[in-house]
């Protein structure tokens, strides 16, 4: 699939927010060390994790995907939101009891030291774009399909939210170069 044969767009509606949540679990469940050396089922990581992440960050208007222009299959998604939201909703409490998926304990504590030790600033309202989640088909990875993603993502975030940085963690060493 070339650049030509590709949309790049805000996912902006429920149905294909669904969509973009079950790629994310064929692929990412499927081939990240985590969720296997987790043994984390497919349809866990739906509902404890992708589609309830998905549908939060919907209304945020900082998540894309890539499809094919001429059948619209979605080949891709990056489910994003403003990490500052996202800390004040969830924040990080080493003293509550340990979530039953550990992985969820480890973000949560990756994140923390990059607000607290790593970022050098106050975290402030549309400063920092999260990526959260990251998939794209296997039969369209390798050409180029997730970098235009990003960078169609981020561009919108930069110029139209006004956003600076970009934190993303990952746990795919494939992807670690991005």
């Amino acid at each position: 699939m070339t650049a030509d044969e590709c949309v790049y767009e805000m996912i902006n509606n429920e149905n294909d927010a669904l969509l973009c949540a079950e790629l994310i679990v064929e692929e990412f469940s499927v081939h990240n060390p985590l969720t296997i050396f987790g043994k984390q089922t497919p349809v866990d990581f739906f509902k404890e994790c992708s589609w309830p992440l998905t549908a939060e960050l919907l209304d945020k208007r900082l998540s894309f995907l890539v499809s094919h222009r001429s059948s619209r299959e979605i080949v891709g998604a990056v489910i994003a939101g403003d990490l500052y939201r996202y800390h004040h909703r969830y924040p990080y409490d080493v003293s509550c009891p340990p979530n039953a998926n550990p992985i969820f304990d480890l973000f949560d504590e990756m994140d923390n030291v990059f607000i607290v030790k790593d970022f050098g600033q106050e975290l402030k309202l549309n400063l920092v774009l999260q990526i959260q989640l990251t998939a794209t088909s296997s039969k369209h990875s390798g050409k180029g399909t997730t970098s235009q993603l990003k960078a169609a993502m981020i561009n919108y975030a930069q110029n139209e939210k006004g956003l600076k940085y970009v934190f993303t963690q990952t746990t795919n060493p494939v992807i670690r170069h991005i």
